[in-house]
């Protein structure tokens, strides 16, 4: 077993190092094609992640008929494989991103970041989510996300050269929270953005346990803590695609309220924050169906 696994990342490696020099040198429908091509073969291949979602999007819209389920899940599988082409392919074009890119509420987050204490960022596996932050990239500010890195190192190490392409730098999370932790505090102190993904499972014993898609699940909020521990904004925020591509829409919600209490995970001020994100995050989804990581084991 561990020998098939290492196939399939040396595979999956070679596959992602071609796409890359499509990305760079080839127009973006050409890259679409390529990507979506793979996707298809990728669901024939394995099928069983193609189960995944339609399995979490059952339970998660259980008033669906199975033929809608089955629609979105085909919708769902095209749309990853567009968001994996735009994450492969703008940061060799910053210009044609940001002409591609429309903000909303940004005086939300050019309010949190006038004081000169730095914000945080909550958003999910929505859209193109690496690309929340932008705005403050764009405005000179220093901006990291957390996130957990890929079991292939190589893969990892090709995502924060990506990343650092559009001046984003990737912060791994699955060594050391406490060092990761840490890495966000520095963006804080210096008056920058950092970027928390907390709708993955945390892991056994992480995290607290919210109603998410109508469903009891555990929830990473380490970014909670920090808001609570330092007063910084923590602004709900994400990026999701306009009907038929025009653009990629940046939208941010006003700031929660963070009291210090939120820091010991077993006071209801730490529950009602990560059920507020927990909310909002729903609504999204539910208005973007098609735009979520539902490829992922989310209830296990």
């Amino acid at each position: 077993m561990p020998a098939l696994k290492s196939l399939g990342q040396d595979v999956g490696w070679h596959l992602m190092s071609h796409l890359v020099r499509v990305a760079r040198d080839h127009p973006r429908a050409r890259v679409y094609r390529e990507i979506g091509l793979l996707a298809k073969l990728a669901g024939f291949v394995v099928s069983s992640r193609t189960g995944v979602v339609f399995g979490n999007l059952a339970k998660a819209f259980p008033e669906w008929s199975a033929r809608r389920t089955r629609a979105t899940a085909d919708r769902v599988l095209r749309t990853l494989s567009r968001t994996i082409a735009d994450i492969l392919y703008y940061p060799f074009r910053n210009d044609e991103l940001r002409r591609y890119c429309v903000v909303e509420n940004q005086e939300i987050l050019d309010d949190a970041l006038a004081s000169g204490r730095g914000a945080i960022i909550a958003t999910g596996h929505i859209g193109v989510f690496p690309y929340v932050g932008l705005p403050a990239i764009w405005d000179g500010r220093p901006v990291g996300v957390v996130a957990k890195e890929p079991r292939d190192a190589r893969l990892g190490a090709f995502l924060v050269e990506q990343c650092a392409r559009i001046d984003l730098e990737f912060v791994g999370a699955t060594a050391s929270r406490a060092t990761a932790a840490r890495a966000a505090l520095r963006y804080i102190k210096r008056g920058g953005v950092v970027i928390f993904l907390f709708d993955m499972h945390p892991g056994e014993g992480v995290g607290l346990e919210v109603e998410f898609l109508g469903r009891p699940t555990a929830m990473y909020n380490g970014m909670i803590k920090i808001a609570a521990k330092t007063g910084v904004p923590l602004i709900p925020g994400c990026v999701t695609r306009a009907p038929g591509d025009r653009n990629l829409v940046i939208r941010y919600r006003p700031p929660l309220a963070v009291p210090k209490a939120a820091l010991d995970d077993e006071t209801p001020e730490a529950h009602a924050c990560m059920q507020q994100l927990a909310t909002w995050l729903t609504a999204e989804i539910r208005a973007h169906p098609d735009q979520w990581w539902w490829i992922h084991r989310r209830w296990r």
